[in-house]
């Protein structure tokens, strides 16, 4: 289990893909405390972590910033979210439980395998075994990108389906 601050650049570089000899092997476990932001690529091309908590004080996850995570089973993600970028959990082992307490912004919907944009009504990521809620109306950009899957069931109230949303 691995505790660690988001405050700087040998702490990015510590998850970047081109730096992860210099990450132990196999840690199972991150707890991200401190910070506003995740930057972009901060999970990016790890295949040994299985579970990430991210601090109540983090308010924004950037685009790409939880991405190529093969193993991740659990993501609990801050109460106190307000942004969240698109390509996120693509390439993401397809089972993750995504823990979301709801907030103004967000919600964790169909069995914690989707998130959606309370704002907007629009799915922002999901899985092969998201039920898209008929509340949604748009499925954003990438929102489930890199996911195999043989058919998607849509709403009809669907009124836009974003880039890459089903791209394979």
């Amino acid at each position: 289990k691995l505790t660690m601050p988001v405050c700087c650049d040998a702490v990015y570089s510590i998850f970047s893909s081109s730096i992860s000899s210099t990450m132990p092997s196999q840690i199972l476990e991150i707890n991200i405390i401190g910070n506003r932001a995740i930057p972009e690529g901060f999970f990016d091309s790890n295949s040994y972590t299985e579970k990430i908590s991210l601090d109540d004080e983090i308010t924004i996850i950037n685009d790409g910033a939880i991405r190529n995570l093969s193993s991740l089973k659990e993501i609990k993600m801050p109460k106190n979210i307000e942004h969240i970028g698109i390509k996120n959990f693509i390439y993401t082992n397809k089972n993750v439980n995504i823990i979301f307490p709801s907030n103004a912004y967000y919600q964790s919907v169909s069995d914690n395998t989707a998130i959606i944009d309370l704002r907007t009504k629009t799915l922002i990521c999901g899985n092969e075994y998201t039920v898209i809620p008929t509340s949604v109306v748009n499925i954003g950009d990438y929102a489930f990108y890199g996911m195999i899957v043989d058919s998607y069931s849509v709403p009809v109230g669907i009124q836009k389906i974003g880039n890459g949303a089903f791209q394979q």
